[in-house]
């Protein structure tokens, strides 16, 4: 369930750029930044992620692996956080009626200045996708964040869910765009919210 807007801090901007594309037959090369602006007390921009997958691709799924650079600025210091990651994701994983079903499970193990020790959490996510009008479609995401080990500074458990209700529109025949908005529940810091662009491309 969505918390109410009164419940969030609504001040954030996320944007988010990913490009994805076939290299050799059915192996795909992904790369994605993600700016994130607006956290309380900090101004500006407070975090940067930015990642580079290289994948896989069956007929229906596609199993990627990669590498994550996560820097966050906070009170004038810079904290760098480096993951490994590996994701299994199922592009159409059910039909319901006119709503398509995507899904992906994703694994990360991390690690982070300052912290000691490999952090590994569990990403599941799933993706609710209605066409409305022509090419335009209601989007609708639920990614939950679960951490298996208390190294890099996590605690162990359920830790985070993060919310998305949004449109997804073409831009051109290999360019999308996604806009909506993203709420984010973090357990001990509370829920914020964010107005959420995404561009996508595939070449």
């Amino acid at each position: 369930m969505l918390p109410s807007a009164a419940e969030a801090d609504d001040a954030q901007l996320w944007l988010d750029a990913n490009a994805r594309g076939p290299v050799a037959g059915r192996v795909e090369l992904g790369v994605e930044t993600t700016e994130r602006f607006g956290r309380d007390g900090e101004g500006g921009l407070y975090e940067s992620e930015n990642i580079a997958m290289l994948g896989f691709r069956f007929d229906r799924a596609t199993l990627a692996a990669g590498y994550v650079r996560d820097i966050v600025y906070r009170g004038g210091r810079v904290t760098i956080e480096q993951r490994v990651r590996q994701d299994l994701s199922v592009d159409r994983l059910a039909t319901i009626g006119p709503v398509g079903v995507g899904a992906r499970l994703r694994v990360e193990e991390r690690w982070r200045d300052g912290s000691s020790g490999t952090g590994v959490r569990l990403r599941p996510f799933v993706r609710l996708t209605l066409p409305v009008t022509g090419k335009l479609k209601l989007l609708a995401t639920h990614e939950s964040f679960v951490n298996l080990a208390g190294g890099a500074g996590q605690r162990g458990g359920y830790d985070r869910a993060r919310n998305f209700l949004g449109l997804g529109v073409p831009l051109a025949k290999r360019v999308g765009l996604e806009i909506g908005y993203l709420n984010q529940w973090t357990r001990g810091a509370g829920t914020v919210g964010a107005a959420a662009f995404t561009l996508a491309w595939r070449w």
